[in-house]
């Protein structure tokens, strides 16, 4: 996903949970975050916001 984020031009992070889900924070442009390439996404607190608050995209261990 880090590879994926980063080829949209997305910036923020993601972590693999014990339970083999993915969490993350990711920040760009609504159409490119939901173009992600998962099998399947739950979005939750979305926002607009003016500019990104993070930079790059990061894997979290």
């Amino acid at each position: 996903m880090q590879m994926e984020g980063l080829r949209l031009g997305l910036v923020g992070w993601v972590r693999n949970t014990h339970g083999g889900t993915v969490v993350g924070h990711v920040q760009g442009p609504a159409h490119k975050v939901h173009h992600i390439r998962i099998t399947r996404a739950s979005f939750s607190n979305e926002r607009s916001i003016d500019k990104l608050e993070l930079s790059g995209f990061t894997t979290r261990f």
